[in-house]
């Protein structure tokens, strides 16, 4: 294996690790919380809060994360992220209060996902196939998020979900330990001895992403589809549930259709990364986009549970093509000297999108009924295709010069 394809394999194995680990807590949350001691209204009050808590403190710190990266080191900053994740994984495991739980979340959003150091090291690493290696991390992503809760399940079933987590802690410190080892910095990369200061100001650079109508419009397209997203996922469960004629097959249902829209994810984010790679690529996003948005409002219509399953699956392979787009746009507004940072603020935009839909979401559906919130929140995605459409339309932005 050539050092380019092992570098990327590295990261991306690291990434599907990491989230597999992460998302295990996320459906069993509610009741790990009972067992920490909350009940009642506090327990759901503690699950809001403990699961919006990494959003929050990854938007602060991915921008200092991605200028750290510029300045000391691709490889450095992926080792870094996979050892704040293996620790906040073992405080998760080790925590005996709510408090503490919300401690170790809000460690592993400010230790910054591996998500934007692997994409920082993927743009590095394979300039001519920036899109393609992104669309690897995605389905990494993806793959993960599918597995974590489907083998999380039964073995927190069988041993309980502390020790379940201090498994998930063991591999990530195994893949930090690979990482340190097997990665190489890309060719051309900075490190601690020669890179100096950043060549860019952080005032020019926040210009250079807002000023540009092109990068502007995909950051405000990630930042709309994301809302959508996430609001979604605070509604989807109580809607599933009133569309069954037994809720006490609730669970099941919920679970296989997160499946079943990961699974597509899984399997589309290859294809997107090919297709950003060659082009035409935004008029190709905001068509994912906009397809995207009609099924989830028509999830918000649909009579019966099972007619949920192909909207799902839509939904998930059109999905895979906005992460991958949004940070390519933010790395081609940059110089080679300063993706990171750049790739960094355009991830910043997407997580606030997460906190601000999951609020959204879960706001609106105290007061109007679950359809009309689903309904909805299609139409906000249809937003970010029309904005994605108008990125499509202007001329790229010139590069920063280094």
């Amino acid at each position: 294996m050539s050092g380019g394809r092992r570098n990327v394999s590295v990261v991306v194995a690291g990434q599907l690790v990491t989230t597999a680990g992460l998302t295990v807590v996320v459906p069993l949350l509610p009741l790990h919380l009972e067992a920490l001691g909350a009940t009642g209204s506090a327990r759901q009050l503690w699950a809001g809060v403990i699961l919006a808590a990494p959003a929050v403190t990854l938007a602060v710190a991915a921008p200092l994360w991605g200028r750290a990266a510029d300045r000391w080191g691709r490889k450095t900053m992926v080792v870094r992220a996979l050892v704040g994740l293996g620790v906040s994984l073992a405080l998760m495991a080790a925590a005996r209060t709510p408090l503490q739980l919300l401690s170790a979340r809000l460690l592993q959003g400010a230790t910054g996902g591996i998500t934007d150091a692997g994409g920082t090291f993927v743009v590095a690493a394979a300039p001519q196939a920036r899109a393609a290696g992104l669309g690897r991390l995605q389905r990494a992503t993806a793959a993960g998020a599918l597995l974590g809760p489907l083998a999380g399940g039964p073995l927190a079933d069988a041993v309980g979900l502390r020790a379940v987590l201090a498994g998930a802690a063991v591999l990530t410190a195994v893949t930090a330990v690979a990482a340190a080892t097997a990665l190489r910095e890309p060719a051309g990369a900075p490190n601690s001895f020669d890179a100096g200061p950043p060549r860019v100001p952080p005032a020019r650079r926040a210009r250079t992403l807002a000023a540009c109508p092109s990068t502007r419009a995909w950051l405000l397209a990630g930042l709309f589809a994301q809302v959508g997203a996430y609001g979604l996922v605070t509604v989807f469960a109580p809607h599933v549930r009133d569309l069954l004629p037994d809720a006490g097959l609730a669970g099941t249902w919920i679970g296989g259709l997160q499946a079943v829209t990961w699974a597509a994810a899984a399997g589309s984010a290859g294809w997107w990364g090919a297709r950003l790679d060659r082009g035409p690529r935004q008029t190709a996003v905001a068509v994912g986009l906009a397809v995207m948005a009609v099924v989830i409002a028509l999830q918000g219509v649909s009579p019966h549970a099972a007619a949920l399953v192909p909207l799902r699956v839509v939904q998930g392979w059109c999905s895979s093509a906005l992460v991958p787009a949004v940070l390519l746009a933010a790395s081609r507004a940059a110089g080679p000297a300063e993706q990171g940072a750049f790739i960094g603020a355009a991830s910043g935009v997407l997580t606030a999108g997460q906190v601000v839909g999951a609020l959204v979401g879960g706001a609106a559906s105290a007061l109007v009924p679950s359809p009309v919130v689903i309904v909805a929140l299609g139409a906000v995605v249809a937003g970010a295709a029309v904005l994605a459409l108008e990125g499509s339309r202007v001329r790229p932005p010139a590069v920063v010069p280094a």
